[in-house]
């Protein structure tokens, strides 16, 4: 069993993970994918018990700022510019990632150029610019 695939298997449950990363999770040995469910289980566990001790505070839209309204609002404004620039190729039941990949290239690097003015992380692999 390789440590690294059980904690990248265990990341790719929370956070992104990398295309390093992905590629242990695809060839993750049942074993592997196996030890992963279990830290996946006590990780999961271990936030819940620390939420209920009070220790880790859920937040909700009452605690959200000013601040936090405007970035949003940024956020949402640049994926209904990236919206309407990809047109057609963005429409109803289709991921952004696909419809980037299937519109015109000029039309993928307007949006990617959005999303990203807008604070939007796009990952280089889905949308060259």
């Amino acid at each position: 069993m390789r440590p690294e695939a059980v904690e990248a298997l265990t990341q790719a449950e929370f956070v992104r993970i990398t295309p390093a990363q992905a590629e242990l999770v695809a060839r993750a040995t049942p074993e592997e994918q196996r030890a992963a469910a279990v830290a996946i289980y006590h990780a999961r566990e271990a936030r819940r018990l620390l939420e209920e001790m009070g220790v880790l505070k859920v937040p909700t839209v009452l605690d959200v700022t000013r601040a936090d309204v405007d970035h949003l609002g940024r956020r949402a404004d640049a994926l209904r510019r990236a919206m309407y620039e990809l047109g057609e190729s963005w429409h109803e039941g289709v991921p952004l990632g696909q419809a980037l990949k299937v519109t015109q290239p000029q039309r993928a690097r307007a949006a990617v150029r959005l999303l990203r003015e807008g604070g939007h992380q796009v990952d280089d692999l889905l949308a060259e610019e």
